[in-house]
């Protein structure tokens, strides 16, 4: 809290944090509030370091994009190389992350392009960053020449998912859905094609096929609140009620100290587990009944807008009068 308050005031150019702080947020946690609250300049270097080796922790912090990720045990001699390497290309592009943290895009395209001419040794970043502010105002056919150049030399996976989201730009989403297959066919692991995917299936109105394409993004990789708290959207529609209760316990679990954590997360998973006690057999109706209160009233306690909390009373009314409870409802 202390870190995350200090960087409201100051700017840092080297900001190491670790994964694993005990109790209370993750490092993973602090940058996603830090870029949340725009509190985090690009012109500065977020450095994760961690001993975690589980999938999912490793694959949510590389969705995060820190600048760099360490993992441990730490020498003395790593972490002068990792943070050479870092702070040299931090000083080259400084100019150009300048103007993207002002909001100046025509001149960091401008001084990309001449980054690109020069031959730097970052020019692979100046064409993803180049390409990525064009598709960033809206100058699809000026992003789409970049990612199709680049992939007629070779196969990127950022290219093509950039391709991908270019064409789904250009309400092109049939096209689309095959770049993002592509990407997913090379490289599994990759979440943010699955996410890609099931938004491109979404717009084509095909949400079962999205729900479905999420779920494997979500299993992938659980840590992350708005994968979740969407795919418990999604399934609520595709009147999933136990993929919503899953999805949406998962948004309440790993939303805890996160700057994604609110009532809607704990309103959402009460009525889905409302709607469960109503379509299912009096034992299983009363065990989600009272899941149903429960999840309720902590959203009334942890919450102290009076509105949140006459949301749970709506939805606790529904609970007892669904179990024949007259009084209580």
């Amino acid at each position: 809290k202390d870190a995350v308050q200090k960087c409201t005031f100051e700017r840092y150019d080297i900001i190491l944090c670790d994964h694993n702080m005990g109790e209370g947020q993750t490092g993973q946690q602090v940058l996603e509030e830090l870029r949340f609250h725009k509190r985090l300049k690009r012109t500065s270097l977020f450095i994760l370091v961690t001993a975690e080796t589980s999938k999912e922790v490793v694959i949510g912090t590389k969705e995060c994009q820190p600048d760099g990720y360490i993992a441990k045990p730490i020498t003395k001699a790593l972490l002068q190389k990792r943070m050479d390497g870092l702070i040299l290309q931090r000083q080259a592009l400084l100019p150009i992350n300048k103007e993207i943290d002002l909001e100046n895009y025509p001149k960091a395209i401008t001084l990309c392009s001449q980054e690109i001419k020069s031959d730097s040794r970052y020019k692979n970043w100046c064409h993803k960053t180049l390409a990525h502010l064009y598709y960033q105002t809206g100058d699809f056919q000026h992003a789409q020449k970049i990612y199709e150049d680049i992939l007629s030399k070779r196969e990127i996976t950022w290219a093509r998912l950039g391709l991908g989201k270019v064409q789904m730009g250009q309400q092109q989403h049939s096209d689309a859905v095959e770049q993002f297959k592509k990407v997913i066919n090379e490289h599994q692991d990759f979440v943010e094609a699955y996410d890609q995917l099931s938004e491109a299936y979404e717009k084509m109105g095909k949400r079962k096929e999205a729900q479905i394409i999420l779920q494997q993004a979500a299993k992938l990789s659980p840590l992350v609140t708005p994968r979740q708290q969407h795919l418990g959207e999604l399934c609520t529609f595709n009147q999933d009620l136990d993929g919503a209760i899953s999805a949406y316990k998962a948004a309440v679990k790993c939303s805890q100290n996160s700057v994604h954590d609110s009532a809607d997360n704990y309103l959402n998973l009460g009525r889905s587990l409302c709607d469960k006690s109503e379509a299912t057999e009096t034992v299983e109706s009363k065990e989600y009944a009272e899941d149903a209160i429960s999840i309720l009233d902590k959203a009334s306690h942890k919450f102290s807008d009076d509105c949140v909390k006459a949301h749970a009373s709506l939805i606790e009314t529904r609970v007892h009068k669904g179990q024949h409870n007259e009084q209580a409802s």
